[in-house]
């Protein structure tokens, strides 16, 4: 039996004092490494001798490129790897967030139906000051139209090769436009 809307209310907010409760966080990941030295009499460049290391690294993006820091204790290491164990968590509640409130708006009944004022406006006038434009046809600017994909499956012909359902369960069908 699927849960019911106050249930799923419960749910989400319980996750947003859980998302309050977070702690230090941050992305990337811990690892260890070994290597060899600048030094050439150092016993890491004789044969068969062990290399240096393990020496803790802590590998994460910022803007785009991949950094990575040593870190230079065990308690540097230890701090780390307890904000990177949050940061996960921080990613558990946001998809379970993402969940409950998909649920919810699957299990809120439709609105009431609208007015007689609402169901005049035809959405070209005026609305709250704001004119409404709708769109003809979906375009897309993306790409040049010699480079837009065109035959089966690829909707410019009114036709796909599947039927996404939609997050509620029910299908959508696409129609030519």
């Amino acid at each position: 039996m699927p849960d019911s809307l106050q249930d799923l209310e419960s749910r989400r907010a319980h996750l947003v004092k859980e998302f309050a409760r977070l702690g230090d966080l941050r992305s990337g990941s811990v690892s260890d490494t070994w290597g060899r030295c600048g030094k050439p009499n150092c016993h890491c460049h004789q044969p068969g001798q062990p290399l240096h290391g393990p020496n803790a690294r802590l590998t994460y993006k910022a803007h785009g490129k991949t950094v990575t820091e040593s870190l230079p204790t065990r308690a540097a290491e230890k701090k780390a790897r307890r904000e990177i164990a949050e940061f996960r968590h921080f990613e558990q509640i946001i998809r379970e967030f993402i969940e409950v409130n998909a649920s919810i708006c699957c299990a809120r009944p439709l609105a009431e139906a609208p007015s007689a004022s609402q169901e005049k406006n035809d959405g070209g006038s005026l609305r709250n000051g704001r004119q409404r434009i709708r769109a003809s046809t979906p375009t897309d600017f993306s790409r040049s139209p010699s480079s837009r994909p065109s035959g089966p499956g690829s909707g410019r012909n009114g036709h796909s090769l599947h039927r996404p359902s939609n997050r509620c369960g029910r299908r959508h069908r696409t129609a030519a436009i």
